[in-house]
């Protein structure tokens, strides 16, 4: 490969320019900071990623299809409430731990069918579906956190060796949906109807049932997030994951998901992820207002889909 190839590669590929990115924060944090550069801050920073990335995955599937979801907090902090909450009820934790991943798959679907099937925008949907389960949090809970201290919280409290398993668990989904995503022909499929639907359709792809079925895959995500978070926490509250929203497409969209839809990579996804919480780290270890964290990741927000639709022209 001669460097004209090596250049051109490099430029398409979105990911090698979110690795510089990291490279360059990496060093200058570095130099501001005696403590950033250690191996417990790397993992502090990995553990706090992990459920951002974990929906992000659901994300970028939503995203690349055409569409998006704007409930995704919603969904997390009710997965976590309902596993809470069938836990007091004397529920086994792990089959509450499941049936929240169930109900988040039926959120899913739900959202799904009303976006595909009635046509209703996703914005709106999905806007409107935020609302709805932060309300049903609020229901279950009263507006008191619940305890969560059982055995499922080893998924988000527990640790093997000073690693935090919520960071295998997180690389593990990574790693699946990036081989389903790049290597299977229903991954693909995923790609495709985000580029034209229409053509999908007259190829034979069941675009419907595409579309919805990353709408249920977000909705097991975040649900499966949610009791990670609240057994890092040791706690399922109603408030968790306001945020969670806009870290996901920010996520994705600095990762190199297309919000035009149609390309990207959930390898892209962790690194999107990575970026958000180095610079949340940074913000922390310089003593910086959290207030700020918001207008950054905003500004980054408008810049990725600026680049974005740059590298598509």
């Amino acid at each position: 490969m001669d460097k004209k190839q090596i250049l051109k590669t490099v430029k398409e590929t979105p990911e090698t320019s979110v690795v510089a990115a990291l490279v360059i924060m990496g060093i200058i944090l570095s130099l501001l900071s005696d403590v950033f550069f250690t191996v417990g801050n790397f993992v502090n920073i990995l553990q706090q990623v992990s459920v951002t990335a974990i929906v992000a995955i659901g994300q970028a599937l939503i995203i690349i299809t055409g569409n998006i979801d704007l409930s995704a907090g919603s969904t997390m902090a009710l997965g976590g409430v309902t596993a809470a909450f069938l836990t007091q009820l004397g529920l086994n934790p792990w089959a509450a731990a499941l049936i929240a991943v169930i109900i988040g798959c039926g959120i899913g679907y739900i959202i799904g069918f009303m976006t595909v099937k009635l046509q209703i925008v996703a914005f709106i949907v999905t806007l409107g579906m935020d609302y709805i389960l932060r309300g049903c949090c609020y229901l279950i809970t009263d507006g008191m956190p619940i305890s969560y201290m059982n055995a499922a919280a080893v998924l988000g409290s527990g640790k093997i060796g000073i690693v935090p398993i919520s960071i295998f668990i997180m690389l593990v989904l990574i790693i699946v949906f990036q081989i389903f995503t790049k290597k299977t022909v229903t991954g693909r499929y995923f790609f495709a109807v985000g580029c034209n639907a229409n053509s999908a359709r007259m190829s034979g792809i069941r675009v419907d049932r595409i579309q919805i079925g990353a709408y249920i895959a977000m909705g097991a995500l975040a649900s499966f997030a949610g009791i990670i978070n609240a057994g890092n926490l040791w706690t399922a509250d109603a408030v968790s994951g306001q945020t969670l929203g806009l870290d996901t497409i920010a996520a994705s969209t600095i990762g190199g998901v297309s919000m035009s839809g149609g390309s990207g990579s959930i390898i892209g996804v962790l690194l999107g992820a990575i970026i958000i919480g180095t610079m949340k780290n940074a913000f922390v270890l310089l003593n910086i207002s959290a207030y700020w964290q918001r207008v950054a990741i905003g500004l980054i927000i408008i810049l990725a889909v600026g680049l974005d639709r740059l590298r598509a022209k």
